[in-house]
């Protein structure tokens, strides 16, 4: 499916050579446009791709870190708060 996708996008680069200039032009002359195509671009072939190499889950104990701190900071905290009965852990 993936080599059928790429075939036809080559395909269509080869015979719309001056719709792609047009589109070349047109986004030379708007940087706006042009990260939001590049952003949309690249999420549609992370999309597309997902099917072959999935989101993987944390395996290692620095990858649960790194979700224990985003989960933290999203929660708009810098530190975690202490457990409700850290005084019985002494």
């Amino acid at each position: 499916m993936l080599f059928q996708q790429l075939s036809i996008i080559l395909s269509l680069k080869i015979l719309n050579r001056t719709l792609i200039n047009k589109i070349y032009k047109l986004l030379d002359s708007k940087p706006t446009l042009l990260y939001l195509f590049i952003f949309l671009f690249f999420g549609l072939v992370r999309l597309m791709l997902l099917q072959w190499d999935p989101i993987g889950l944390p395996d290692d104990h620095d990858e649960y870190a790194n979700l224990l701190q985003a989960e933290t900071f999203a929660q708009g905290r810098f530190t975690t708060p202490p457990h409700a009965f850290s005084d019985h852990f002494e």
